[in-house]
């Protein structure tokens, strides 16, 4: 340890050794505290939203800058015609449902 450390900075970084296992035992209990207080449904969705965002911070480790950029765009414009598209398909369902085809007896 002696050769890693300035002798000015040894206070801060056995501070740091101490306080840094507490700070993230308190952040972490606090979270689970918050992540219990949700609904099972608010609980799926957080899942879903962390382990997206994990998997594209994976992806950006693991990808070239130009192949990273290009993925991002293409899941940007997937993402955005999915949720433009999905209001006029839900509109056509419900027109579908309340006005149903007559059919031809013959």
């Amino acid at each position: 340890m002696l050769g890693l450390v300035r002798p000015k900075r040894i206070g801060t970084f056995l501070a740091g050794l101490i306080l840094g296992p507490l700070l993230a035992e308190v952040i972490f209990s606090f979270g689970n505290q918050i992540f219990l207080s949700l609904t099972v449904l608010q609980q799926a969705l957080f899942l879903v939203l962390v382990l997206a965002a994990a998997g594209i911070a994976l992806l950006r480790f693991a990808l070239p800058k130009g192949a990273w950029e290009s993925l991002i765009g293409d899941l940007v414009y997937d993402l955005l015609k999915s949720a433009v598209l999905l209001s006029f398909k839900t509109i056509a369902r419900t027109f579908r449902l309340i006005i149903p085809k007559q059919r031809s007896q013959g």
